[in-house]
């Protein structure tokens, strides 16, 4: 906890410059999601999720979030997505607008390549991933609304099959935007 202190009066003392209003740190919502920060960071230790956690409270000082409701909710993802999503999240992100249909297309240039997917995670995340991993980390991006499967083909006889073309969606955008920290 202490070092997490730190990590926040560091990143606070960089932005020193900056004007702050004392305003931002009275409202009932600041306190509520900075509580709930706290409350999060004592129950993990992921140095990735501690540092999240600094860009948020750092961000709501500098420049409060009005949606705060949004805000208690990617407090939230934060503690529930496991760091490989947030990776996979920033992938889909760099790779916006892109045909994206599988994870081997999103890391190995189309083509599905599963050993070098999970060898390229892996070294990302500084651990093991499996596939099955990986495939269960999409779906569940995909079932929380931050991905989403955007393709459709409508076939000659009316029905309908489904390609994928995976894409980041509107509020994993949002998410992301969140937890990265502005000074």
């Amino acid at each position: 906890m202490l070092e997490f202190d730190a990590s926040v009066k560091e990143a606070l003392e960089e932005i020193s410059e900056r004007e702050l209003h004392s305003a931002n740190f009275e409202t009932e919502d600041f306190v509520d999601l900075m509580e709930l920060v706290y409350i999060k960071v004592m129950s993990t230790r992921s140095a990735y999720k501690l540092e999240r956690f600094r860009n948020i409270l750092v961000n709501q000082i500098v420049e409060p979030n009005q949606e705060n409701n949004m805000s208690l909710k990617f407090v939230h993802l934060v503690e529930q997505l496991d760091d490989v999503q947030i990776i996979m999240l920033h992938d889909f992100l760099n790779h916006e607008g892109k045909e994206i249909p599988s994870l081997g297309a999103l890391y190995s240039d189309g083509e599905d390549s599963p050993n070098q997917i999970h060898q390229f995670i892996s070294i990302k995340v500084n651990r093991p991933v499996t596939l099955s991993e990986l495939e269960f980390y999409l779906n569940e991006l995909l079932s929380i609304g931050l991905i989403h499967n955007k393709s459709f083909i409508f076939t000659a006889l009316g029905g309908s099959s489904t390609v994928n073309n995976y894409q980041i969606s509107p509020i994993g955008k949002s998410f992301l935007e969140f937890i990265k920290l502005y000074c």
